[in-house]
């Protein structure tokens, strides 16, 4: 057998499978952000087929008879003013949903492959090495020690 080849280590495969598993939620986030303005872009453009579907809404959420309020005297239908905050609500919350995936899958990624002490390494290169750290238990109890 051949010395040079080696196999990976179990924490590399681990390290391996968490940044799939970021990759493939990154993926899944910007597939779904892409549907998402993609149905608002549509909407958009084409109102006459966001009207059908506000139509439904506000039958589904008033069963057939429209909300009225009355006010100063006349009458203000409500129905699709809540249907479009149900619908602008959805939309929300989809939104934060496929960002979410998004920025999730990029800690996964930077936590499972990024360098662990980078940032200790930059403030140290930026700021100069600790001088002024605090003091383990022991340097405390040493310090206690000769002050007595």
């Amino acid at each position: 057998m051949d010395d040079s080849v080696t196999l990976p280590s179990f924490s590399q495969w681990v390290r391996g499978c968490g940044a799939l598993l970021g990759l493939s939620m990154m993926v899944l986030g910007v597939v779904y952000s892409i549907r998402i303005f993609g149905w608002i872009v549509e909407g958009l453009k084409n109102p006459e087929v966001m009207g059908g579907i506000l139509s439904k809404w506000e039958t589904a959420m008033s069963d057939g008879e429209p909300y009225i309020l009355n006010f100063a005297g006349g009458d203000l239908p409500l129905s699709k003013f809540c249907a479009v905050l149900v619908l602008a609500f959805g939309t929300w919350i989809l939104v934060k949903i496929a960002f979410l995936f998004l920025s999730e899958g990029a800690k996964v990624i930077s936590n499972t492959l990024g360098d662990q002490d980078a940032i200790k390494r930059i403030l140290e290169h930026t700021f100069g090495p600790h001088k002024n750290r605090i003091p383990s238990e022991e340097d405390r109890l040493a310090q206690k020690k000769v002050v007595k």
